[in-house]
């Protein structure tokens, strides 16, 4: 029995060392820049892609994703929206040109330094959209690619 205990809280101490092993280890810098940025993020997932840093978070009801270099500066916030957050101009410019589409895959905020962009995208019937605006509503680019239709 003791051999077979002490082999399972060997397996047990090796698992959790590779599961601590797999989190990413995030700089001083961007932790602080970070922390700063965004002091009420709940749930913070890190991961990091070819020197830069991104946090996955809430921040109240919203999804963010907030990315980083690694000196600790900030690059770009992405934060998920509903469409009744969308600059009215841009509500009005999908509505006349498109309907009200049932399911969109995305609507986000992004934030980069000194601009704000809204990505907006969904289908039709036969299309996939994807559309960008500043924060006026201004259409900066669109996007339209026909939907495969299986027979």
């Amino acid at each position: 029995k003791s051999v077979f205990f002490s082999r399972l809280m060997m397996l047990i101490l090796t698992l959790n060392t590779v599961v601590l092993a797999a989190q990413t280890e995030v700089p001083k810098a961007v932790q602080t820049t970070f922390k700063a940025k965004f002091p009420n993020a709940e749930e913070i997932y890190w991961d990091e892609f070819d020197g830069q840093y991104s946090a996955y978070f809430y921040s109240g009801d919203y999804s963010v994703e907030a990315y980083f270099n690694q000196k600790g500066e900030w690059l770009k916030t992405s934060t998920a929206i509903e469409f009744e957050e969308l600059p009215t101009a841009t509500q009005g410019y999908i509505t006349k040109n498109f309907g009200a589409p049932e399911y969109f895959s995305n609507i986000s905020k992004v934030e980069i330094p000194q601009k704000i962009i809204f990505a907006v995208s969904f289908e039709t019937a036969i299309n996939l959209v994807d559309l960008e605006f500043d924060d006026s509503g201004n259409l900066l680019k669109k996007n339209i690619e026909k939907l495969e239709v299986d027979e």
